[in-house]
């Protein structure tokens, strides 16, 4: 895929230019009358905050609508809205103006400090700055590592520090216990999303006597789903339980609106030589391992041809999932490792080991992802293990015990 430089990208979407470097600052906040911190940034000397970091202090989630240029914070009590190069939002739909627009700087929303002041997003969030925006001093020393858009648990810790006085009479308007939904997301259950490939109108690669890999992939896609489900700590979402067209975007949503811990999407592989009989596991890289890697993934991506979008939108999201979600990258390289170390136990001979390439179902989901390519479709061999529950069992199997050496080397992300 050819890819266009982000400044350019940036430019044409939000229509921004370029904006000055910009210093760290502490700023130190109120959730729910618990003290928090955030980053603060000096941009053309006036004071922001990410909206990335409002979310991971709240147990919330952004989203980035590329066309629009609009920006939702959805927080546990409240959903914001913002419009880059612009000083109008809005809480729960109800609109009101900034002192200031929203700005794009390296790869982040951001919104004014002094929006934490504002008694209309105090009240509906919670959120409320612990001093004046006035006071928030430089601190290049001190620094705040990025956190995912799901929030840790609000429990104050023993170091850390008491509310201001003369921020308690601010907070008054506001509950004093933590937010439910962020309590909630400290015991929930792990979220494993799967992903039969293809479906409805894409029927995926057609193998010996017109074997379709859409239908293989949701068979494999039902029994992944029975081992994970038979385990009491997971939940499991499906992006799609029958022979229905799905959206590579679309696959990527479910997964981002249901915070999935875990993101395998299933496929069958097909290729000239109908003799191969392999087991790959694939992780999102900007660049593919190899030109096979290469070339499968031109593959995969060619759905978006069936979904009738115009090609510079769909080119324009994916470079937005490339600047804001690349952190997830390593994640779902670490996640592929563990799968195929389980599969090279069971399968010595089938295992084609791990690889990376530019897959946009991975490109846009916001949790440690891979994608398995089960077997070649178009070999007699592979379709006749295809065909076998026994044999797919087996390598669902494979996948579910991978994904819990995963989980339990990393944890699932806050």
């Amino acid at each position: 895929m050819k890819k266009i430089g982000a400044s350019v990208v940036l430019a044409a979407l939000f229509g921004a230019a370029a904006i000055a470097s910009a210093r760290a600052k502490t700023v130190d906040v109120l959730v729910s009358g618990w003290p928090r911190a955030l980053h603060g940034r000096d941009l053309d000397g006036q004071e922001y905050v990410a909206v990335r970091d409002l979310a991971a202090i709240s147990g919330g989630a952004v989203y980035y609508f590329s066309i629009s240029g609009r920006v939702e914070l959805r927080l546990p009590r409240a959903d914001a809205e913002f419009i880059a190069g612009s000083d109008e939002a809005k809480i729960n739909g109800h609109g009101f103006s900034m002192s200031g627009k929203t700005r794009w700087h390296w790869n982040e929303a951001y919104v004014p400090i002094s929006l934490l002041a504002s008694p209309v997003f105090s009240a509906a969030t919670g959120i409320v700055p612990a001093d004046p925006p006035a006071s928030v001093s430089a601190d290049s020393d001190k620094t705040l590592s990025h956190a995912s858009t799901a929030a840790a648990s609000p429990a104050p810790t023993e170091d850390a520090p008491a509310p201001a006085p003369a921020a308690t009479a601010a907070s008054a308007q506001v509950s004093v216990a933590p937010p439910a939904a962020a309590a909630a997301q400290a015991h929930r259950r792990i979220r494993v999303v799967i992903d039969p490939g293809h479906g409805g109108k894409d029927s995926g690669a057609i193998g010996v006597r017109g074997l379709e890999e859409k239908n293989v992939n949701l068979l494999a896609a039902r029994q992944l789903a029975d081992i994970f489900r038979k385990d009491k700590r997971f939940d499991v979402i499906m992006t799609r339980d029958s022979d229905v067209f799905i959206p590579l975007s679309g696959r990527s949503a479910i997964a981002n609106n249901d915070d999935a811990d875990v993101f395998v999407s299933l496929h069958c592989n097909s290729a000239p030589e109908r003799g191969r009989n392999d087991f790959e596991i694939y992780s999102m890289s900007d660049h593919a391992t190899d030109p096979e890697a290469e070339r499968l993934a031109e593959y995969e991506n060619s759905v978006v041809k069936l979904e009738g979008k115009p090609s510079q939108e769909t080119q324009a999201q994916l470079l937005l999932d490339e600047m804001g979600e690349t952190e997830f990258y390593n994640d779902g390289a670490k996640l592929a490792a563990f799968v195929e170390r389980e599969a090279d136990k069971r399968f010595p001979k089938l295992d084609g080991g791990v690889r990376k390439a530019d897959f946009y179902v991975l490109r846009g989901t916001h949790a440690p992802a891979i994608l398995v390519e089960m077997d070649y479709i178009n070999s007699r061999k592979g379709a006749r293990k295809l065909t076998s529950k026994s044999f797919r069992k087996k390598l669902m199997t494979c996948i579910y015990k991978g994904v819990l050496d995963y989980l339990k080397a990393e944890g699932p992300k806050p």
